[in-house]
Formats: C-alpha cells, sequence, structure tokens
C-alpha cells in the first residue's frame, strides 16, 4: 500500500507509527458474533433507529481489511515481524498497533528534537 510505505519511509530509524482500524473477524462465524456483541453494547446509549441510520450512514465509506491483512500491508510497506506490537482491542472489531521503524542499535536513541530528513 503506498500510504503505508511513504510513512514507514518517512520514519527515522526507530520511529514508530500508531494505527487504530475498525478490522474484520478472519471468518463470517466470528464477525457474526463480534457484531452481535457490539451492537448489544451500542444499544446501552443509543436507540436501534440511531445505530441502524449510522450503520446505513456509513454504508460504502468504509472499506475495513482483516486484521491479518492490515499486518501484512505493515510487513510489505518494510515494517518487520518484530517491530509490530498489538496495543488494543475492543469487541474484536477495532484494534489498535505500534509498528516501528528497525530496530535501534543497543543504547540508541532518537532525538525528539531533531528534524525530520524530510523537513525544510
Amino acid at each position: 500500500m503506498p500510504l503505508l510505505q511513504r510513512i514507514h519511509d518517512g520514519l527515522v530509524e526507530g520511529g514508530a507509527l500508531i494505527i487504530a482500524e475498525k478490522v474484520l473477524a478472519n471468518s463470517a462465524r466470528f464477525q457474526e458474533l463480534c457484531m452481535v456483541n457490539y451492537y448489544d453494547h451500542k444499544l446501552r446509549a443509543f436507540s436501534a433507529d440511531e445505530i441502524l441510520k449510522k450503520a446505513l450512514d456509513l454504508r460504502g465509506m468504509m472499506d475495513p481489511w482483516e486484521e491479518t491483512k492490515l499486518l501484512d500491508a505493515l510487513r510489505s510497506a518494510g515494517f518487520g515481524p518484530d517491530d509490530l506490537q498489538p496495543l488494543w482491542r475492543q469487541h474484536g472489531l477495532f484494534g489498535a498497533w505500534l509498528a516501528r521503524k528497525g530496530t535501534p542499535t543497543p543504547g540508541h536513541r532518537v532525538p525528539l528534537d531533531r528534524p525530520h530528513p524530510n523537513s525544510v
């Protein structure tokens, strides 16, 4: 994916991307279980009509991937398998991951005030 590649290439060694996405379960059976659980949770704060309206409004706007496809895309962009760390999951439908560029040498710290190589 070109965007992930550009992000990876723009990071300094040891720099990181935090990515949070809505994801699909790896099977239709688990997707249905996750959706039922998520809608039960949403019914605590919203009416069924409000939930349906939002779902209809968002239809066609999002194209979530299975988690494995997202992680494969991050690896293809250059993030190694040891540089990906799950951070958060919710209802089986949402997740966040930390993707770090390379592994800096021990004792190496990336200065926070260092200008980005692509900055003017």
